[in-house]
């Protein structure tokens, strides 16, 4: 779970990174339409028309509310008394059930943002719901600054859920924030859920409340592209070492899934979280995928058994060797797992180099009009599917229509391509460009080579494009090599394993009835244990598998009296079994005269103890039957008062 948490958080990290930078282009639009509502409005309007801004596609969900405030935040930090500063309320669904709760919702998320500014008295405020009431907050928080040279802040309002509001509300809302809005500069920003955003404003929305906004619809990214980005960024980028890469197995389900089920990006992150904890929770050397725990550290865990058997064959410790030797062998032994680890991580990154080289080339070659790998209209030329290919050591197509298109291109476009090759190996890390410094040396070469700008050499231009198809096919080949090689490479690398599809659709049915038919073999398979589970008898179980085996025996409509007194059997033996055998010895001598007098307390205390046990079972029956119930497996009928039906046939283990 360490090493889990300590690449998921590095791949985390990154991910957020990705998704802001993916929603960084609409975020800076809609700052610009915020900075400008009130600026760029059309003359001679009868009236003001309030911005209202619609982010369409629910691909990042609220995400992109949180990245415009933390953006509008920096944007006042850096240009503060330059642009102008917003203030900015959340309004969920909730919060508008109807009018007076919509519009306390809205005052008291501007008034009490700032509180520490305006100090309220109870006693000479106004209603927490009226506008008159922001409005006075507002012109105090002015103090004065009032300027032309000063824009006044904007009331900010983002509507979450947009579509989950009740309209009729939200229409007498949107009116009141209308008749002031000369006074109090409010934008909204609305986040959509639906593509078909401006159908649905019509048809929500009455005429004359469209006529007091003056809406604008901005889209964020969606599709496969999101997907792209992630995996390029994430398992291709030349920089980002995820430390486990996944197999075309994992990848081409997580691209099936969210082109299929779920296109939203935080469910990407979610599947991503369980293919990594799947991954390094389930592998027996899971521990050593982060870094090798010290000697200290690995001397009491039954994982080291397991390495010492992937390690290659050493000399082993002889009977009379002493612990100093054998601490050496074993630090001999773990120094192998760092430079396997290592070596992994070298082949990993000639892949993604390879990667990036291959979309340098493909991309220059659309621009130029040449036909890509990536045009076509099936799924097997996207993105996607090439670094699928490249993972399996599959992608000698590809290669050899781009080298193909390269040996074609004129002087002037092989100087671009060299450029732009050029530009790419230069902006590797150090450590890169030295372990690149051939491929870097070549493309120099092949610059020098070429003729002057303004020239044609026709038989030089050919040999220097063949040059160059021929070292991209050769770079192709030698990177590009399957991942499934070398020490404890199954450590950092899924392989051919399959997705664990039970992750994310587990079959609730099959578990529920296992857990009740077998509850010591579920619990041991749960807690990941080894032992091996021993011979239960019935009454050996909890009420619940008590009951539910009961449950099995009977027909389609249970008769609740009968089902209560074969489970009151049960217990009985239950009661009989866990009973301990009296011990004469401690008792105390009766006196004659008190004989009498003893047995019937004894009758009493016999007859209230079974009245308590009775009680009891009657309590656990109706606990047992309440939890079968609320699991669904039974099904009240009006027909009889004291009878239930089945709702689950044909267990094949009962």
């Amino acid at each position: 779970m360490d090493a889990y948490r300590n690449i998921w958080g590095k791949c985390l990290n990154r991910l957020q990174e990705i998704g802001k930078e993916l929603q960084y282009p609409t975020v800076q639009a809609l700052v610009q339409e915020i900075n400008t509502s009130y600026s760029n409005a059309l003359p001679g309007l009868p009236r003001v028309e309030v911005p209202f801004l619609c982010v369409v596609n629910p691909t990042f969900g609220s995400s992109v509310l949180d990245v415009l405030e933390e953006e509008l935040g920096d944007t006042n930090e850096q240009l503060e008394g330059v642009a102008p500063r917003c203030h900015i309320a959340h309004l969920h669904p909730f919060d508008a059930l109807n009018l007076m709760s919509g519009m306390k919702a809205l005052v008291s998320g501007f008034v009490d943002s700032d509180s520490e500014k305006v100090k309220r008295r109870a006693a000479t405020s106004l209603a927490p719901y009226d506008i008159s009431y922001l409005k006075a907050w507002y012109k105090a928080s002015l103090n004065g600054e009032e300027s032309h040279a000063s824009p006044r802040p904007k009331l900010l309002i983002l509507l979450h859920d947009f579509e989950q509001f009740e309209p009729s509300v939200l229409q007498d809302m949107l009116y009141i924030c209308s008749l002031h809005v000369s006074e109090m500069p409010f934008v909204i920003v609305a986040l959509l859920s639906s593509p078909a955003s401006s159908s649905y404003m019509h048809i929500s929305f009455s005429r004359a409340t469209l006529s007091l906004l003056r809406i604008r619809y901005l889209s964020l990214p969606a599709g496969t592209r999101i997907l792209e980005t992630v995996f390029s960024e994430l398992f291709f980028h030349p920089e980002f070492n995820p430390i486990v890469v996944f197999g075309p197995e994992f990848a081409s389900f997580i691209a099936d899934y969210f082109a299929r089920y779920n296109s939203s990006f935080q469910g990407l992150i979610s599947i991503l979280q369980l293919a990594f904890m799947k991954h390094l929770t389930s592998h027996p050397l899971g521990l050593i995928a982060h870094d090798t725990p010290s000697q200290d550290q690995f001397g009491g865990l039954p994982q080291l058994d397991t390495l010492l058997k992937r390690l290659p064959h050493q000399n082993q410790s002889q009977p009379g060797s002493s612990s100093k030797s054998t601490r050496h062998q074993l630090a001999t032994k773990l120094s192998v797992v760092d430079d396997a680890r290592n070596h992994f991580t070298q082949r990993a990154t000639r892949l993604r180099l390879a990667f990036h080289t291959l979309k340098i080339v493909q991309s220059y070659m659309e621009s130029q009009g040449y036909k890509g790998i990536w045009d076509r209209g099936d799924r097997s030329g996207s993105v996607v599917s090439t670094m699928i290919g490249m993972l399996e050591n599959r992608s000698g197509a590809e290669v050899k229509l781009l080298a193909g298109n390269i040996r074609k291109l004129q002087t002037s476009q092989l100087e671009e391509l060299l450029m732009q090759l050029y530009t790419f190996f230069e902006l590797l890390s150090p450590e890169q460009r030295v372990a690149e410094e051939d491929s870097r040396t070549k493309i120099v070469l092949l610059r020098s080579r070429l003729p002057a700008t303004g020239t044609s050499n026709a038989e030089i231009q050919t040999v220097i494009g063949k040059d160059l198809g021929d070292w991209f096919t050769q770079r192709m080949s030698d990177y590009v090599v399957p991942l499934d090689r070398g020490l404890l490479w199954d450590v950092w690398y899924t392989g051919r394993a399959p997705f664990p599809l039970e992750l994310i659709n587990p079959s609730f049915r099959a578990s529920m009835i296992a857990a009740l038919l077998r509850p010591t073999e579920y619990t041991l398979a749960l807690n990941r244990t080894n032992e091996e589970p021993s011979p239960v008898s019935l009454w050996e179980l909890p009420d619940t598998s008590i009951l539910f085996r009961r449950y099995l025996d009977s027909g389609k409509m249970i008769n609740v009296y009968d089902w209560f007194e074969s489970f009151q059997l049960v217990l009985e033996t239950q009661r009989k079994k866990s009973k301990k055998a009296p011990s004469g010895k401690g008792a105390s001598p009766t006196k004659a005269r008190g004989k009498g007098k003893g047995k019937r307390q004894e009758v009493e205390d016999n007859e209230e103890t079974e009245v308590q046990w009775r009680i009891e079972v009657q309590a656990r029956f109706v606990r047992a039957l309440q939890e079968l119930d609320y699991l669904g497996f039974i099904k009240h009928t009006g027909r009889k008062a004291d009878h239930v039906l089945r709702t689950v046939f044909d267990v094949g283990d009962s």
